[in-house]
Formats: structure tokens, sequence, C-alpha cells
């Protein structure tokens, strides 16, 4: 099956800014919050050739738009020239299309320490992702982040800040926390029907009503 690749994901963050000139911040930032994730839908539906169940739901600060119906139409595939996967690796599961909103300070413990939340999903962490992946956040904890659809697995390069693009990942996650009320966004990028990312589009915006848009890698570099 080929890969689809980051490109294809593209949104035009500048042209949405034009429709935000000459807005205040507060007001810019809830047009974004209202109209932003139509673009990205559109992208995503056209990315999945397949029906869709696209549904969008709160959790404080930040909106869920999740896939509910993650279940391939073999003969669809068959109509976009895609190679047919195999029955078993058909799976009816819902995945992330985007996440969003505003950031706020969280003072709360992190839910990993109760001894659930984290600690359910999936697994022991080595074990079932291996030494390269941690259980990521898409909203990070102190962003208002939620669990359930919020976890993923991510490089662990990348979530600690280890390798130059998760330094700057780290960066863009401690502006958002250090600016509460700033409008965010995390997205992930597939390349092909699982629910597991090939990479991580997060984005800002700034005051100035500019987007400052980052694309993170989510698959080892083998070469």
């Amino acid at each position: 099956m080929p890969e689809i690749p980051n490109e294809a994901w593209r949104v035009d963050y500048a042209k949405f800014a034009q429709t935000l000139c000459g807005m205040d911040y507060k007001t810019a930032a809830a047009d974004a919050r209202k109209w932003l994730h139509f673009d990205w839908e559109e992208t995503y539906i056209a990315r999945t050739p397949f029906p869709n169940d696209i549904v969008l739901f709160d959790r404080g600060e930040i909106t869920y738009c999740i896939d509910c119906r993650f279940e391939p139409d073999m003969r669809l595939i068959a109509g976009k020239e895609f190679v047919p996967i195999l029955p078993e690796q058909i799976k009816k599961e819902g995945r992330l299309v985007v996440a969003f909103g505003f950031s706020r300070p969280v003072t709360a413990k992190h839910p990993s320490s109760s001894g659930t939340g984290m600690r359910g999903f999936i697994g022991r962490t080595e074990k079932y992702l291996g030494a390269d992946y941690d259980k990521g956040h898409f909203i990070g904890h102190k962003l208002g982040g939620d669990l359930n659809w919020n976890l993923f697995p991510q490089l662990r390069e990348i979530n600690r800040g280890r390798s130059t693009a998760g330094k700057q990942f780290v960066q863009m996650e401690r502006f958002c926390r250090d600016n509460p009320g700033t409008f965010f966004f995390s997205r992930p990028l597939y390349s092909d029907f699982t629910s597991r990312p090939n990479a991580l589009e997060f984005g800002i915006l700034k005051k100035n009503l500019s987007f400052w848009v980052a694309i993170f890698p989510n698959v080892i570099n083998t070469k």
C-alpha cells in the first residue's frame, strides 16, 4: 500500500490567517476555534477513502475531533487503486483527526500516578511500543489534555526533547504553557490506515495573528 506523504495533509494556515486581520487576539482565537476544524476535517476525509463518522466533543478548553468509524471498505480501497490489506489488519478502531483549543495551566497531579489512565493504555510501554516510544499526549497534560483519545505512541526523542526537533516540540509546548489562553492545535498525520500517526503537526496562533506550525516525525529514521 503506498504511503500518504505528509505534504498531502497540508492546510494553508497563512491563507486562513488573512481572515483574522484586524481582530483582537481573543476574537481571532475564537474564530479559529470555530472554523479551522472544517479545513482539517476536509483534508482528513480526502485522505481516507472509506466511510467516516467524525464527531467533536469538548473536554474543558480542548476540543477533540475524532473519526469514530475507522473501518476501511475494501471495495472503495480497490476503487482508489490502493493495495487491499489483509482482513486481520482491518480494525474497527477510532482515531484522532485533530485536537485544538486554548492552553490553560494545570496543577493537578498527572493521572498516571494513580495507577490508572496511562498505565491502562496498551500496557507496559517498552513491552508493547518498544524502547523508542513513549505514551505521548496529543495535548500535554499541563496544557489541559485529557486521556483516552488524547494518547498515542510518540517517539521518545520528540516527547522528551532529546533531538533537535524534540527541543522545538518542547519549546512550543512551553510557549503554550507560559501563555495561558493561547489557541493551539495538535494534528496527527497518517501514512496508512492504522491509528498510529506517521507525524504530528503542532501549531500555535501567535499574538500577531500568524501561525507558528511545525511537523514532527513519529517514525524511526532507519536511513
